[in-house]
């Protein structure tokens, strides 16, 4: 491939990238993309398929869409909403570790 050959390889992406199914985390975390959905979103996908991911963070973000709503949800309703995930407890743990540090920024911000 010569350097001048980008320009051809970058026209047949374009028209390729309609083509592609956008990754759960992309269609979860809104438009445009909020940085804490995302990685919410990210967490939960670490083992599972797409469909799972999508199912328990839509239930997840009904719940609570930001961190300050999410550091008010008790633990046993993050961990009904997030059931599917099949290791829920894992994340619900990594998710307490996080409501401590966003609990900590809010304090800061305030």
């Amino acid at each position: 491939m010569e350097k001048s050959d980008i320009h051809e390889v970058v026209d047949i992406l374009r028209r390729l990238v309609s083509q592609w199914k956008v990754p759960v985390v992309g269609r979860v975390s809104g438009s445009p993309p909020n940085p804490f959905l995302v990685l919410i979103s990210c967490i939960l996908s670490l083992r599972t398929q797409d469909k799972t991911t999508d199912q328990a963070a839509r239930k997840l973000f009904c719940l609570a869409d930001n961190p300050q709503s999410m550091l008010r949800l008790a633990p046993q309703h993050i961990e009904k909403a997030i059931y599917p995930v099949g290791f829920y407890i894992c994340v619900l743990c990594y998710e307490s570790n996080l409501r401590t540090y966003f609990l900590y920024i809010l304090l800061i911000d305030a």
